[in-house]
Formats: structure tokens, sequence, C-alpha cells
């Protein structure tokens, strides 16, 4: 009774009939109860199943960090790099697969601005880099083949010749560091280093300028089993923590198991492209994959 007479001394008695019967009662308390439950739905859907999802749709909106389209590379006046296109998003583990002579080391050291593509689009950051090496050499980390190194020099003089010195130099290599077991090579003279430390010295120079993005090329080779181990896990510890790797790689375990995308290269051309699902079916049935892309590597 009190809702009629405060009805009653605002509208006419015909009014507030109305608006006290029991149908209009009923749909507002219904209109209630559908904005209750609407937003219950919103706040289980972010809190159980944007939280609980395999990643997939949060990568789907991750920065494209390198860009490429169409780009071919010619060495000695012989193109061999076609017209290759392929997004490498940011904080990724990125793995490119090839024969020996496919073109994989030409395209990283292209990408890296150690040589120039003759066509085609190259974008990192979003900003077009296709005509400028040295762009793209200063955003670039790149390892130098390790049987380039300069014999007449310890390690730890090379690595303050490339960079500043060595307590700026170990805050930027945590954890390769002790990966690469790099302290025990500090006062070695790179000519009388075995193949395999002269490997881990070369890895370690790519990453003396603090780039946040860095290319390796064929890393884990002469390495040892131990050292292969513990850089795997180093590189993917490092990506976790932001960083974006882009490697060539003749294992196809360590794409499966490590790369969060990946490439293969055949004669130059990109033969397939491979995402997280990709990789991911990969993990799962190996043995199948392996045979798939070595069938295709054949060609």
């Amino acid at each position: 009774m009190t809702l009629r007479v405060f009805l009653y001394s605002v509208y006419e008695k015909k009014v507030a009939d109305i608006l006290v019967s029991a149908f209009f009662l009923r749909y507002c308390i219904f209109f209630v109860f559908c904005v209750l439950y609407i937003s219950i739905c919103h706040y289980f859907y972010f809190l159980v199943f944007a939280s609980s999802c395999d990643g997939t749709e949060v990568d789907a909106y991750m920065k494209t960090i390198i860009q490429l389209n169409n780009v071919s590379i010619e060495r000695n006046a012989v193109r061999i790099v076609h017209n290759i296109t392929s997004e490498i998003p940011e904080r990724s583990w990125f793995g490119l697969i090839g024969a020996n002579g496919s073109g994989k080391t030409t395209l990283l050291r292209a990408i890296a601005g150690r040589l120039p593509f003759v066509e085609g689009s190259c974008r990192i950051d979003g900003n077009e880099m296709i005509a400028d090496r040295m762009a793209r050499a200063d955003r670039i980390g790149f390892c130098p083949p390790a049987d380039t190194l300069p014999g007449a020099l310890r390690a730890g003089e090379l690595l303050k010749l490339v960079g500043e010195n060595l307590d700026g130099l170990w805050s930027r290599l945590s954890p390769l560091r002790v990966a690469l077991g790099l302290d025990a090579l500090l006062d070695r003279w790179i000519a009388d280093c075995s193949a395999g430390m002269r490997q881990r010295i070369a890895i370690a120079t790519a990453f003396i300028g603090g780039q946040t993005l860095v290319i390796l090329d064929e890393p884990f080779n002469w390495l040892d089993p131990v050292a292969i181990f513990d850089l795997r896990h180093a590189l993917r510890t490092m990506v976790d923590d932001g960083l974006t790797l882009i490697t060539a790689l003749h294992d196809l375990n360590t794409l499966a198991t490590n790369c969060d995308m990946g490439l293969v290269i055949s004669n130059g051309r990109v033969a397939m492209t491979l995402d997280e699902k990709d990789l991911s079916v990969a993990r799962e049935n190996f043995e199948t994959f392996e045979q798939n892309t070595i069938s295709m590597l054949r060609i």
C-alpha cells in the first residue's frame, strides 16, 4: 500500500493502478533477472574460458615484428631466394628449416642487413627497411660464422671489442652465460679453441648489443649434447622473457618442441608455413611430421 500511496501522489489513479499492477511488476523482475544473467555469463567467460585457452586466441593479437613480402635475393647475379613472404611475431621463436643450399643462410643474412634484397618488401617494427641495410643491421643481433672469428684475440678481448664491458655483457647474456660456459673461455686464444668453443663465443657476440631481435644461423652446430641441451633451454627462457629469436635449424625435433612458428624452404622458395597449431600437432605425432617434412625436402 505504501507504493500505491506514493504513486497516487505523483500520477493519476488510473496510471498508478497500471504501474503497480502484477503484470508490470512481473516484467520488471524479468528484466532485472536478464541483466544479472548476462552480466554473470560475461564474468565467467573471461574468468574461466579466456584464462584457460591454449594461447592461440591471444597469439592472434601478437604484434608482427618482421614482415616479408615477395623478397628475393641474389648472390653473384644468381637468384638464390625467390619471392619469400612471411610474418614473424615478436616474443616468439621462429625456426627456419631447409636442406643444404636451400637459401636459409642467404635469407637470414639479408634480413640482418649483411646482404641486399633485390626486390620485395621488408618491414621491421612497421618500418620499410628493404633498402636500408644499416638500419636492419642495427636493429638485429646477428651471430657471425664461428670460423671467421679472429684467432689472434682472446675470447674476452673479442667480447669487449664488439661490446662495451663484461659487466654490461653479463647482464644481457643471462642465462646464456652459464649455458655457453663463457667464464672458462674468456682467457683462451680463439686460435686455440675447438670448433664448439668458437661456436659458443660466436653465439655470445649476437647478444652483446642488447637487441631484443636476434638471428642465429644453425646455433647448435659443433656443440656437444650437454651444450645443446643447455643452450636450447636458455634460449627458450629468453624468448619467454621477451626475446624474438630467428634460427636456421637442421633438427626437426628442436623445431617441433621449442619453436612457436616456422618456415620450410626448398630451393629458395617457401615449401610450408608452420603456425603454432601445426607445431602442436607435430609434437603429438612427431614421426609423421618428420616423414612428411623429409619427403618435402627431397623434392
